[in-house]
């Protein structure tokens, strides 16, 4: 299916006479990958037909494997949430949902779940409670601590996966540096993560042989975490890469915690992460921890940065994606100066208790005398986050990015 037609497929579904079931209005969300139509009690998505090199939706058997991957993956923590694929169908130029005609499109059928349970509403509204924050810990720990399963390729997870992930987010925003963040920032993090991997390599080799890597959720952010009827529910994992979900543990951790830090919510984050250490006993978990923040934090930037350049972005949603942008890299920055201080042998710390960067504010200044061994350790004394001047996003190339 190619845009035209894809778009076609969007209006018809955003119309509520198109469901086979009671709706009274239709809301869409959007992500950089796919569409989700919340109608009455139930919710619908539909994968776009991209090409971004770490997924290929492009053909609509791989849009059927996804969602049927999605859907399985997802009933892992949300066994009661994902109901199953349904086809699209397209008789007389008219879509159908489960009607006649030809199969042309495929979607996740999901009950809709109220946006007041979730964790990220809860943390605006004051209304989460440590003994929530517990239970999440507690359902964590029993989905990492499950039976392992074998994996689809045998160095997922390894170092040299994780090195691999680490720089595909540089590559494919190297270009926009200058141009949609601070290319002086982007270098420092990106310096940073590069000497921690070469430095660290046996920590990585240790968590593979202790079983510390496996098929993990991949995606554990406060939106997708909801808490209902005594129960915790997560849902959208990440289904259409592989080498994205089977990591170390600690990885998928550390997402949820700098999403965490960037909603100014630290202490909750600390709070969560020392319950799993308690109930885990893992004694590394905290030395990997600023890494792979800083690791998620340039995800988060890269899937901003693709968002941005798509045809469909309002002035609203980019002035919010100039946000995301200046915020995730400032957590990047101070996570890369805080894992690098800590390794040469002065101590920065992680981001300060519930002073993470909140959207629009920039994250600093940090000044740390320092003198380490590299260039960039000699040099960090004299850097500080810069926030870039307030200008539109504009429409430029990202490598192994979605086409115009």
């Amino acid at each position: 299916m190619d845009f035209h037609r894809f778009e076609k497929l969007v209006q018809a579904m955003a119309s509520p006479d198109f469901y086979p079931h009671p709706a009274v209005d239709v809301e869409i969300r959007e992500t950089h990958i796919s569409k989700v139509f919340l109608a009455g009690d139930l919710a619908y998505k539909l994968k776009k037909p991209l090409d971004l090199g770490f997924l290929n939706f492009t053909t609509l058997e791989r849009r059927r494997h996804f969602c049927r991957q999605e859907i399985e993956l997802n009933r892992r923590l949300a066994p009661d949430v994902y109901l199953g694929v349904v086809p699209v169908c397209l008789e007389n130029e008219t879509y159908h949902l489960e009607g006649p005609g030809e199969v042309v499109e495929y979607a996740v059928k999901m009950r809709r779940l109220p946006e007041h349970c979730t964790l990220a509403h809860g943390l605006e509204t004051g209304g989460i409670h440590k003994r929530q924050i517990h239970a999440l810990a507690g359902l964590l720990v029993r989905f990492y601590d499950r039976p392992p399963e074998p994996a689809p390729e045998a160095d997922l997870g390894t170092w040299a996966t994780v090195s691999n992930n680490c720089m595909e987010n540089f590559i494919q925003t190297t270009d926009l540096a200058g141009q949609l963040f601070d290319e002086r920032l982007f270098n420092i993090v990106r310096s940073a993560s590069l000497a921690f991997l070469k430095r660290h390599r046996p920590l990585f080799d240790k968590r593979v042989r202790s079983g510390k890597v496996l098929d993990c959720h991949g995606d554990l952010r406060a939106e997708h975490i909801y808490f209902m009827d005594d129960q915790v529910r997560i849902i959208d994992c990440i289904e259409f890469n592989h080498r994205f979900r089977y990591e170390d543990m600690a990885s998928d951790l550390a997402f949820l915690a700098m999403d965490l830090d960037a909603r100014g919510h630290s202490d909750t984050a600390q709070d969560l992460l020392a319950e799993i250490a308690r109930q885990t006993g893992d004694a590394d978990l905290f030395v990997l921890l600023g890494f792979y923040k800083c690791y998620r934090a340039m995800v988060r930037l890269k899937v901003a940065c693709i968002r941005a350049r798509e045809r469909d972005v309002t002035e609203p949603e980019t002035s919010r994606l100039h946000t995301e942008i200046e915020t995730y890299l400032n957590l990047a920055y101070g996570y890369a100066v805080g894992f690098t201080g800590r390794s040469c042998g002065w101590y920065a710390g992680c981001l300060p208790r519930a002073k993470a960067p909140l959207p629009g504010k920039s994250a600093g200044p940090w000044v740390f005398p320092c003198s380490g061994p590299t260039p960039y350790e000699k040099n960090c004394s004299q850097l500080r986050p810069r926030t870039p001047p307030a200008r539109r996003l504009r429409a430029v190339s990202i490598p192994g990015g979605p086409r115009p």
